[in-house]
């Protein structure tokens, strides 16, 4: 079956960008939903939406609803494009929501085309070679409005919209659980540390307390080079590809030529640990472990090598992900335009030291629990796939 094609503008009854407003007094505000509360399988986080104070006459009209969809119109960067990412509104009850001013709304007139049905339409492979198209042609990756109203999208009849939303329904509620059992799997690894050692900031089993640099060396800033996006050279890790919870999952990768200078000056063994020195998410951290691919780290991130003597890589990087550590870390941040830490300060970070014995004992669980990680990488990348070869069935009409 070929389906006739229409522009997407011709189906919305609503298009139009958000408001951010300034930093609430009190308890005032409405929650906004920003980029970041919209993840990459189009699910919206609205218990992390922050409060915000706008006024009445800017917030009239702005406030979201059921069925709304939400369009991501600027992020990421030219090597991992999240403009274009969509998401919709479901569930809202009581509480009004805003929306920031990096994100579009659409409402769709449902007389002719359903919301759901147009929320799938833009996760597909064809609309998103369109928006590639259109923020190829920028220096960062911003979507045009005016071009974005006009991607061509497929127009059939409602009823099989409908039908179509039924069975892309059903596979997608695949992919949720798939990502509901990986958040529990993610929240292991924090608990067994809280039960092994207790809070590294009240130190209840009385360790020694040592600082990173007597463990970790002094630190060491990484390699200034132009990153390519493509080609076969060395992958290039920056702070850009490592995501909140330390991991390079879902980056697009990037590679520098092996001819640099002193190149192997800067390359990653499996322990070493990188800290991001600069920007907004200064102090997240990055363990490399084994891997097949050689890397080097970009100059934004400082890299310390645990001595194993003393401490594990696994351990010490599971303390960089706990509130003690950020609390230490944002008290050493300078307040620039840009929020940034040197090696110095970080290597003077300090945490209680347990037993080798225990620290092995953990990081043999948590291996434990990493495996049990790539299992589910794994099955989630074939609910992937699956989901992406139904939106292709659906959309080529072979449903």
């Amino acid at each position: 079956m070929t389906y006739q094609l229409t522009r997407l503008e011709n189906v919305l009854t609503l298009c139009d960008s958000g408001e951010w407003g300034t930093d609430p007094t009190g308890t005032n505000g409405i929650p906004v939903i920003r980029v970041a509360d919209i993840k990459a399988n189009g699910v919206i986080r609205y218990d992390s939406a922050p409060l915000r104070s706008i006024p009445i006459p800017k917030i009239q009209g702005k406030t979201l609803k059921n069925r709304d969809v939400l369009v991501v119109k600027s992020s990421g960067s030219g090597t991992n494009v999240i403009s274009g990412r969509a998401a919709i509104v479901e569930g809202l009850k009581d509480t009004d929501f805003g929306f920031a001013n990096f994100l579009l709304r659409l409402r769709v007139d449902e007389s002719v085309y359903d919301a759901k049905y147009l929320f799938y339409v833009l996760q597909s492979k064809p609309t998103r070679d369109q928006v590639l198209q259109i923020v190829g042609a920028t220096t960062y990756p911003n979507l045009s409005v005016p071009k974005y109203r006009q991607i061509q999208i497929p127009l059939i009849p409602l009823p099989e919209q409908q039908r179509l939303v039924r069975i892309l329904d059903e596979a997608d509620a695949l992919r949720q659980l798939r990502a509901r059992a990986e958040a529990r799997t993610n929240d292991f690894i924090p608990a067994l540390f809280n039960e092994m050692f207790g809070d590294p900031a009240t130190n209840p089993k009385g360790w020694k307390k040592v600082t990173l640099g007597e463990i970790g060396g002094q630190g060491q800033y990484g390699l200034n080079a132009a990153a390519m996006s493509e080609g076969t050279g060395v992958r290039y890790v920056r702070i850009t590809d490592i995501d909140s919870q330390g991991r390079l999952e879902g980056a697009e990768p990037a590679f520098v030529p092996t001819d640099i200078e002193n190149l192997d000056k800067y390359e990653l063994r499996e322990g070493d640990i990188l800290i991001a020195r600069s920007g907004a998410t200064a102090g997240k951290s990055y363990l490399h472990l084994e891997s097949p691919f050689r890397a080097v780290y970009a100059g934004y991130l400082i890299r310390f090598q645990i001595d194993s003597k003393q401490a594990l890589p696994s351990f010490v990087a599971r303390f960089l992900q706990t509130p003690h550590y950020w609390s230490q870390l944002n008290s050493l941040k300078r307040a620039v335009a840009q929020p940034n830490v040197n090696a110095k300060q970080l290597a003077s970070i300090r945490f209680p030291l347990p037993p080798l014995a225990l620290q092995r004992e953990f990081a043999a669980r948590v291996a434990e629990v990493r495996a049990l990680q790539a299992q589910q990488a794994r099955s989630r990348q074939r609910l992937e796939d699956l989901f992406q070869a139904l939106l292709h069935r659906a959309f080529a009409g072979e449903l």
